[in-house]
Parts: C-alpha cells; structure tokens; sequence
C-alpha cells in the first residue's frame, strides 16, 4: 500500500495571479530581460521596476535576474550616482538610451 498523498488546492486568485504573469512575461519581456511597450517600441525603467517587482512578488527568480541583468547593462549609465536612465528606445540590439534623466518611481521601485 502506498502512503497517503495530500495536495495543496490553489485559489482561484492565485490561478489568476499566475495566468497574468505568464501572459505579461510573454507578450512584454524579451527572453533577456527588457520590457518593451510593443505600442512605442521603447522601454521605460518604470517598466523594468514593475517588473522586478512583479517577479519578486511572484517568487520567479529567474525573469527578476533576468530583468535586472538586462537593465544594468542598458539602462545604468549615470556614471555619478548609478540610477537608471527612464528611457530605452529600440530592442536590445540596435536600441539607445533616450533621455538620461531618471523616474523616481522607478528609482524607489
């Protein structure tokens, strides 16, 4: 006889919570890590933070490595005081920064 087996039931909220954040994954970060607006073709350090935080709140690692990662190499450019610059435009590959100015909701985030 086998031993008894007790499985957790997940809330509707936290199939909700979690069918939200694999759809954001999909359709606004790129496998490395940036978070682009698809409408603008630009990433904002608001949307970089929302994310991180996103995947801290959802214990997802793995995409907040890869968020933070993308956004140190991209976006942290003020060489006197290392904030993130609030504006991104273009993918990774052939992308700018757009303005050096930083967000403080971003910064706090």
């Amino acid at each position: 006889s086998s031993p008894a087996r007790v499985y957790k039931r997940r809330s509707v909220e936290e199939i909700s919570l979690e069918e939200a954040w694999t759809y954001y994954k999909t359709n606004f970060i790129r496998s490395y890590g940036q978070v682009i607006d698809p409408s603008e073709k630009r990433t904002t350090s608001e949307g970089q933070a929302y994310a991180m935080l996103r995947a801290v709140w959802l214990d997802d690692k793995k995409t907040f490595d890869g968020v933070w990662s993308w956004t140190k190499d991209h976006m942290r450019w003020r060489p006197k005081d290392k904030l993130i610059s609030w504006l991104w435009e273009g993918d990774d590959t052939s992308g700018k920064i757009g303005d050096w100015k930083t967000a403080p909701d971003a910064d706090v985030d």
